[in-house]
């Protein structure tokens, strides 16, 4: 029998406010059944679109605290997205433009889903 402990990498990745609502269910189901093994925690987030450079900082600073007060030794990196960057738009036209979904849809995902750049 193997008794080597496992090496589990975790993609965590949502809205930031859903993401808070759900660290005590994912540590209680995820975290503390697996003591035994090394769990390594990446977590991709976007900020908000707020214009001040000062208060998007302030925002990151107090999310990432709380992530690492949760995560500990788990937490391995945070990486932020904005949804205004030309990168992540034009990733997420493409990625919806070749969907088979109505119009309706395409707008919702491309206009005010963050589903699509979180995951690519």
């Amino acid at each position: 029998m193997n008794t080597q402990p496992l090496v589990i990498a975790i993609l965590y990745t949502g809205q930031v406010r859903t993401l808070l609502k759900t660290i005590e269910a994912f540590k209680k189901n995820v975290i503390e059944p697996n003591i035994h093994h090394v769990i390594h925690i990446y977590t991709c987030l976007e900020y908000p679109d707020i214009q001040n450079q000062f208060e998007i900082n302030h925002y990151k600073e107090e999310i990432e605290q709380i992530f690492y007060d949760q995560f500990q030794k788990h937490m391995i990196s945070m990486t932020w997205i904005s949804s205004n960057d030309t990168l992540c738009r034009f990733v997420r036209e493409k990625i919806v433009e070749n969907m088979p979904v109505y119009d309706l849809w395409k707008d919702y995902l491309c206009n005010r889903s963050g589903s699509i750049t979180e995951y690519y």
